[in-house]
């Protein structure tokens, strides 16, 4: 594809044959996503060279990450309302048959990896302007089973921590913007009283460039008011008081299938208030109380069988008009295309097969394949929100020729057709069929094309129109 290369634009290595090898690795993961490093390499010197940059202990995910966090933020600049999405998903290495020095353990003892934290740029109709955050942590062995002992350890010392960076590395960001607002977003891993309590202490410091949140609550936490009923030292709880609100309105919403359950339209019942939470107890320190909004979305009367849907978030927005409420409930949404992001990157570029001798040789390999898991899920995207764009926005005159040869066995017209054209064409190389009633066409069969088109445009440019011929 055009120009993924230039995502790596600044990159400082140290080294400039570093920062050109670098945007090599770039171009040719990115032409065979699936591929192994042998494999996406053109030859032995090639993947060596390869094989040495990781293990130049110069090269790490951060360095290689910055120039295409400085090129997303460019992206963020366009836009009136960024999302930034955070999450963590699990690197899974149980399975290679060579030891990798550094690994952690994930769900249990048997299963060794480690967890990519990202902080990804989306707009609010959900296309990936790039990843501005990644960090990746292991656990060792004997944490297995101690989640109840480190409750009141400072947050400093916890995992959870890393929730309460990318909100900051939100505001940040939101300093660095300044006119786009930013929302940072996170599921109910992230419902973390520390989070409220770093906006609310800036906000009444009046410190600039706060960014705005909405986390999905796990915690049903208490309300400074006694609940008498209870007991003396009972307190009323946060669902109790936003269920027994007035319902607000109701709104109609289609749900995306998902692997647990099929896709369906659902009615929600939708309540809203602000309210104050009662600070929790810490060890180290004591936290103030923080006042919050919150939005409650139950399904009414859900199918048969499945389970009902059922949001309460947590936010910094307004809730004063029912289009602000709604506007929540959006954004919110917008935190499921990182999803598909993962999905990308561990089984389209497949990370998880990455034969590296060290963990530190696998972080800036995965850092890569993210931009390349990027690049995938904004040609899809943009591909649905801006089809009438020119197809050689995104690709190259041999890319979009090749492919419109060899799928519709005619000769490409002369000039470029549109993304919404040709898009379809493309990923039927991936097994798209473009039915009447399918949808447009999703990561998966664009990054199988893509790899396709790869081989079709390198024979473009060897044997196809305007070659030299060979002499009789």
């Amino acid at each position: 594809m055009n120009a993924i290369v230039d995502e790596l634009n600044g990159l400082d290595l140290g080294d400039a044959r570093l920062n050109r090898r670098g945007q090599i690795l770039l171009s040719r993961f990115a032409d065979n996503p699936q591929a192994s490093i042998p494999a996406a390499c053109r030859g032995w010197n090639e993947t060596d060279a390869a094989y040495k940059f990781f293990a130049n202990p110069r090269v790490d995910a951060e360095g290689i990450l910055q120039p295409h966090r400085q090129a997303t933020l460019e992206r963020c600049r366009q836009e009136r309302v960024v999302l930034l999405v955070q999450d963590t998903t699990e690197l899974d290495y149980t399975h290679q048959n060579l030891s990798i020095e550094g690994l952690g353990v994930l769900d249990h003892r048997d299963r060794r990896g480690m967890h990519l934290h990202a902080n990804v740029a989306f707009t609010p109709e959900g296309c990936c302007l790039g990843v501005v955050g990644a960090r990746f942590f292991t656990r060792p062995e004997e944490s297995i089973g101690q989640a109840r002992e480190r409750t009141y350890w400072p947050i400093e010392d916890k995992e959870s921590v890393r929730w309460l960076e990318g909100y900051r590395e939100a505001c940040a960001i939101q300093r660095e913007l300044i006119t786009p607002r930013v929302v940072s977003i996170a599921d109910r891993e992230a419902d973390i009283y520390e989070i409220f309590a770093e906006r609310e202490r800036n906000v009444s410091r009046r410190r600039w460039g706060q960014a705005h949140f909405i986390i999905r609550a796990k915690e049903n936490r208490s309300l400074p008011q006694k609940a008498e009923d209870a007991g003396p030292w009972s307190y009323q709880k946060l669902w109790s008081a936003l269920e027994e609100s007035p319902e607000r309105f109701r709104r109609r919403l289609h749900l995306s299938a998902t692997p647990k359950r099929p896709a369906r339209e659902v009615t929600l019942a939708v309540r809203a208030r602000e309210l104050t939470l009662k600070p929790p107890y810490r060890r180290d320190r004591r936290l103030p109380p923080v006042t919050v909004r919150a939005v409650l979305a139950q399904e009414i009367d859900p199918p048969e069988g499945e389970e009902r849907v059922e949001w309460l978030l947590l936010t910094s927005l307004p809730i004063d008009h029912r289009d602000q409420i709604e506007t929540i409930l959006d954004y919110y949404r917008g935190r499921w295309p990182i999803e598909p992001l993962f999905r990308t990157l561990k089984t389209g570029c497949r990370v998880e097969e990455l034969r590296l001798e060290s963990i530190d040789r696998l972080k800036p390999s995965v850092a890569l394949y993210l931009i390349v898991a990027w690049r995938v899920m904004f040609v899809t995207k943009l591909g649905r929100e801006c089809p009438k764009v020119p197809a050689d926005v995104l690709f190259s005159d041999a890319e979009w020729r090749s492919v419109w040869q060899i799928v519709r066995h005619e000769p490409p017209p002369p000039s470029p057709p549109s993304l919404g054209e040709f898009l379809p064409i493309l990923a039927s190389l991936g097994g798209y069929l473009a039915r009447r009633h399918d949808p447009p066409p999703g990561p998966q069969a664009l990054w199988i094309a893509i790899r396709r088109m790869t081989d079709f445009a390198h024979a473009w440019l060897t044997f196809g129109p305007g070659h030299a011929s060979n002499p009789p």
